[in-house]
């Protein structure tokens, strides 16, 4: 009986043996093919599909049929009121028509608060309805076709209203949707998102208990299209996108509320409606400005963004709108060509089940005596070193950029031309800090400690996200989680199963982490290369430590801590952090590098900022820019250092400008005439009517010194008091965007002791040529904001 037990005994410990090492050799076979399908995964996610051809099938989109759209609207700038937004919006009703959809327009006087002063207009929407067969709900899709002044918009936002535009044609082209679907064209957006006030006063809105809205926009020329924010109750807007190609992370919304931007969509949500707001975001050097033409448009990403939209609209217009859009918050992301969506409280959920598992692991670990709370706490520590020391050195590459090549500021957010190489130097300076921190750290604890340290953090920030930012907390809380079990697995089969553990934890951690890391580069853009920098620190630090074999239970007691390695071993450790330490550095150095040396040529011009101020009162004429790079075609005009403005213009744009004298030409000037003059008590009632004395000048800015009570544009109520910060008075006062040629009505209350003083000053787009020694070379363009324009300011008293 006994050689027989014995035998049975050896034949089990034999068999174990064979499972033991067939596992030892093919984990690192199974972990690598994990970590490869996670980052296969991630970069799959942002990738863009080619163009579909004119003779892809008529329901399907194609994005060299929409690009034709592009072609007709993109020939020259189209702000409000320009002959441009005239010849924009025949084109859009024109075309409409002929897909046998009505269009219709809806002319009306609008205000709205800004971001430096409110801006008032006239706007003109253009809407069409393609109408349901049993219509429960309304899915609206939503494309501005105005421009900024002083570019064609071929990007912003002829994409969107390419988009549309080819969708709707899809649409029709197959079987009628249930609900009904409505096109709105808003103008104004670029001037304050008074379009889409616009759209609210009037009505074209249906009842937000029973509408999706789709907002197409862009802030960029190429890549991936994203869906960057939802609404509050957007379940059924992430399910829409299930599938889709559109890259989409609940993450996204955070970012895009950091970010000092807003679309038509804001105005939207602030009314208590729900949907969608899709964009592609990279290539952004060219945005808003003279070179946002035809051939900056990637047509791949024309494709993906009607790839992503057309299924998502043709699922909404099938579906009980009123008995979904009330299902509540959503967390939402990419993983395998596939979006995940939980509600929200399956997120909270998620977060319990992970503190849970994060919990158990660290107690039996710490029962097997593999770790020491002081130890843990300690690695806790040292690892919130790796966002911080990778952000301070972002910022710190920013500011060395900036400062030899001042220019980058004048491109949005800091993106050259060419950033890839940027951004890959500042993604390896990323890493190796993370490696670097990391490996000191690992000095200081052993590897379970360091792995439990991890864990413990994710599951803290989670839960902190589960309160502020639900949305951002599956980032913390999935590869907590996962990381639970290479914390605890059995290691009996050497460190083997610990890796596999590790790398299927490591992979958990990469299809969660690095799709957003990849776009936030250039969504935030080199001047916040700090957050992606920081957010790609986090994420090899997580792997590292994931994928370090000596992280499991099968450690010696903890009185051996790596503290007592042999001198030997304690050398080549600092030879690896001297190594990840220069890596770092060069990786700075490249992104810096690449950065200021940016190439500057015809196709990537220097983008500046020139302005020709005319003052009517004093009859003096002046060259100013607000930025201080030195430019040979701007340093022609202005030079020293810069100044604080005198007064005489209400200018917000920067601080300080540089200035030199400038030829007296004829430029366009606004005018005024007093309508009415009357007296109420203590307070006096202005009405004046301004214009001015070219459509070239789309906006006028109407300034008063003193107090203001109230005041009418148009008709449309204005707040008195103080709406603009400034030293130098003018404290109240608005913009007229789009003026028609009588001009715009506008009512001021004042207090009747004391004369009205009113500054009007006219926005002209471009600089008078007969003011320049030279034309403006082709290496040289207008930047976002104030840029290249005219400036002609006249004072009145009343």
């Amino acid at each position: 009986m006994t050689t027989r037990r014995s035998g049975r005994l050896g034949v089990g410990a034999l068999s174990e043996e064979v499972v033991v090492l067939k596992v030892s050799r093919g984990a690192p076979v199974v972990g690598a093919g994990l970590l490869l399908a996670a980052a296969w995964s991630a970069l799959a996610s942002v990738a863009t599909p080619g163009p579909m051809p004119p003779s892809a099938p008529n329901d399907q989109f194609s994005a060299e049929r929409a690009m034709a759209h592009i072609r007709a609207v993109a020939t020259a700038p189209r702000p409000t009121g320009s002959p441009g937004a005239e010849a924009a919006r025949d084109y859009l009703a024109h075309t409409l028509t002929g897909l046998g959809v009505s269009p219709t327009r809806h002319v009306a006087d609008v205000c709205r608060p800004g971001p430096v002063e409110p801006a008032c207009g006239r706007v003109q929407n253009l809407s069409a309805t393609i109408p349901g067969r049993d219509a429960r709900g309304t899915v609206v899709l939503v494309a501005h076709y105005d421009s900024v002044p002083g570019g064609p918009g071929a990007s912003d936002n002829g994409l969107g209203l390419a988009t549309a535009l080819e969708i709707a044609r899809a649409l029709l082209a197959g079987p009628p949707p249930a609900n009904d679907v409505r096109l709105i064209f808003t103008d104004g957006e670029e001037a304050g998102l008074l379009g889409a006030a616009a759209a609210l006063d009037t009505g074209l809105l249906p009842d937000p208990a029973s509408t999706a809205i789709v907002n197409l926009e862009s802030r960029g020329q190429s890549g991936p299209v994203v869906m960057f924010e939802s609404g509050d109750d957007n379940l059924a807007m992430a399910r829409a996108l299930d599938g889709n190609s559109a890259v989409a992370t609940s993450l996204a919304e955070l970012v895009y509320r950091l970010l000092p931007h807003e679309t038509d969509f804001s105005v939207f949500r602030a009314a208590g409606y729900t949907g969608m707001n899709v964009a592609p975001v990279r290539g952004s050097a060219r945005y808003d400005t003279a070179r946002d033409d035809l051939s900056a448009v990637d047509p791949a990403t024309l494709q993906d963004m009607g790839d992503s939209v057309l299924p998502a609209v043709r699922r909404l217009a099938r579906t009980d709108l009123p008995a979904v859009l009330g299902a509540g918050p959503s967390t939402y992301f990419p993983v395998f060509d596939r979006l995940v969506v939980l509600p929200t409280t399956a997120a909270y959920g998620l977060g319990l089940l992970a503190a849970g598992l994060v919990a158990s692991a660290v107690v039996v670990a710490a029962r097997r005596g593999q770790l020491r709370a002081s130890r843990v706490a300690l690695a806790a520590a040292g690892l919130i070193g790796v966002p911080l020391a990778a952000g301070l050195a972002g910022t710190a590459g920013w500011w060395t950029a900036i400062r030899l090549r001042p220019d980058l500021v004048g491109f949005v957010l800091g993106d050259p031309y060419t950033p890839l190489l940027a951004y890959t130097g500042f993604a390896v300076a990323a890493a190796a800090i993370a490696l670097a921190v990391t490996s000191l750290v690992r000095r200081a604890a052993r590897g379970p400690e360091l792995l439990a340290a991890g864990l413990v953090l994710a599951t803290v920030v989670g839960a902190t996200a589960l309160i502020v930012a639900p949305g951002a907390a599956y980032l913390f809380l999935l590869p907590a989680g996962a990381g639970t079990v290479a914390l605890a697995v059995d290691h009996r089969g050497g460190v083997h199963r610990r890796w596999l553990a590790g790398a299927a934890a490591a992979a958990v951690t990469l299809a969660t982490w690095l799709p957003p890391t990849l776009l936030l580069f250039p969504t935030t853009g080199l001047s916040l290369v700090a957050v992606p920098m920081a957010v790609l620190g986090l994420l090899v630090a997580a792997v590292t430590v994931l994928l370090d074999p000596r992280a499991g239970p099968g450690q010696a007691p903890v009185g051996r801590a790596d503290g007592g390695e042999a001198p030997k071993r304690r050398a080549v450790r600092r030879l690896r952090v001297a190594a990840v330490a220069l890596l770092a550095g060069s990786g700075l150095v490249v992104g810096v590098g690449d950065a200021v040396t940016d190439p500057v040529d015809d196709r990537h011009p220097r983008q500046v900022s020139l302005i020709y101020s005319w003052d009517a009162d004093a009859g003096i004429a002046t060259w100013l820019s607000p930025y201080p790079a030195p430019n040979t075609f701007v340093d022609r005009y202005v030079g020293g250092r810069p100044t604080a403005p005198d007064g005489s213009l209400p200018l917000l744009y920067s601080p300080a400008y540089r200035s030199g004298p400038a030829r007296v030409v004829p430029v366009v000037e606004p005018w005024s005439t007093v309508v009415a003059d009357r007296t109420a008590g203590t307070t006096r009632t202005v009405t004046v009517r301004v214009g001015s004395t070219d459509a070239a000048a789309n906006r006028i800015g109407v300034y008063v010194d003193g107090e203001v009570r109230a005041a009418r544009v148009a008709g449309r109520p204005l707040a008195g008091g103080v709406n603009r910060p400034s030293d130098v008075g003018w404290q109240w006062g608005f913009t007229v965007v789009g003026a028609p040629v009588e001009g715009t009505e506008v009512q001021l209350d004042v207090p009747t002791d004391s004369p009205l003083r009113v500054r009007l000053l006219a926005q002209s787009a471009q600089l008078p040529s007969a003011a320049l020694d030279a034309p403006m070379p082709d290496d040289v363009t207008g930047a976002i904001g104030p840029a290249v324009q005219t400036l002609a300011a006249v004072t009145r008293q009343w």
